[in-house]
């Protein structure tokens, strides 16, 4: 008589902020329990909506049982939510981050943990997104094949989506310890920046994907939208003004937070913290041969911040 084997299902628990989303949240978290081949389950941390949105994710959980885990939150902002959300999370065989107004295709996850299982040395899955407007019209695919995956253009440009992430517990274990960071607004790390950084302070790989499997709603009104290097220095010059010091405290910040990093990657870190200590710190930053993001415009933007000392 044979043995019938049930194949395992892998767990994975998405992470999601929502603030006044009641426009789409619904379609958002149908189309992640939707999800074929995995079991999943979201967290929801709302970051203190003034809209029907926390009522909509309670009908949802009435709908989807033992599925969706909801913490109300005063609003502190998206950082610093996603951030918290680490510690909120069950334990899993994969982690994700979601935003509240995309739509996810049934094989989003499943072809995030194909690639990512049996790769050791492979912490961190992303994936290209399809860019629509509000009505889910298609304004382009963004591909991320050509992004630079090292500790250094990170610390220029993030250009990988967060929405796009799956990742193991290895990872997961890491950056729980930055769930509770608080520095100022203008000074928090990214959720997607940190997921990234910490991949590559360890050397763990990043799996690619050049396919899509989600379509991102850009809002008409978004900084980021639109294409263009005027618009490209718009955004980055924005940026600038409006985030400073936040590379160089969240070097800080990880060092003093984390052991046994890479000698080389510590180095930059060193570098990074203490830039504007003097002006041969600050020579070392600039010259860094492994200090580029592979975009001429965001290096270019970003040595100004430095010059600025608001890096």
């Amino acid at each position: 008589m044979g043995v019938c084997r049930m194949s395992y299902i892998a767990r994975v628990e998405v992470m999601l902020s929502s603030y006044n989303g009641e426009a789409y949240i619904r379609e958002q978290v149908e189309s992640i329990l939707k999800q074929k081949g995995c079991d999943v389950h979201i967290v929801v941390r709302d970051d203190g909506s003034e809209d029907a949105t926390v009522q909509i994710i309670k009908e949802l959980q009435l709908e989807y049982r033992n599925k969706i885990a909801l913490y109300i939150g005063k609003n502190i902002g998206y950082r610093k939510s996603f951030l918290k959300l680490l510690a909120y999370a069950s334990e899993a065989d994969y982690f994700a981050f979601s935003d509240q107004d995309d739509i996810w295709m049934k094989d989003k996850l499943i072809r995030a943990i194909d690639s990512l299982k049996g790769h050791e040395d492979a912490w961190l899955y992303s994936s290209a997104l399809t860019i629509t407007d509000e009505r889910l019209n298609v304004l382009g695919v963004k591909k991320q094949n050509d992004v630079l995956q090292t500790v250094e253009s990170f610390f220029i440009r993030t250009r990988l989506a967060g929405c796009t992430f799956v990742f193991k517990p290895e990872l997961m274990n890491i950056a729980i310890k930055f769930s509770d960071v608080n520095l100022p607004n203008e000074q928090m790390p990214d959720h997607d920046f940190m997921i990234c950084v910490l991949t590559k302070l360890y050397d763990k790989d990043i799996h690619i994907d050049g396919n899509s499997y989600i379509f991102h709603r850009r809002a008409d009104n978004s900084m980021t939208a639109g294409k263009g290097i005027r618009k490209r220095v718009s955004v980055e010059m924005r940026r600038i003004f409006k985030r400073k010091h936040c590379y160089k405290n969240t070097a800080a910040l990880i060092l003093e937070t984390l052991d046994a990093i890479p000698e080389s990657n510590r180095n930059f870190l060193q570098i990074a913290k203490n830039y504007n200590q003097t002006i041969g710190n600050t020579f070392l930053l600039l010259k860094d041969r492994n200090f580029t993001s592979g975009m001429m415009t965001c290096d270019v933007l970003i040595k100004l911040k430095i010059i600025l000392r608001i890096y």
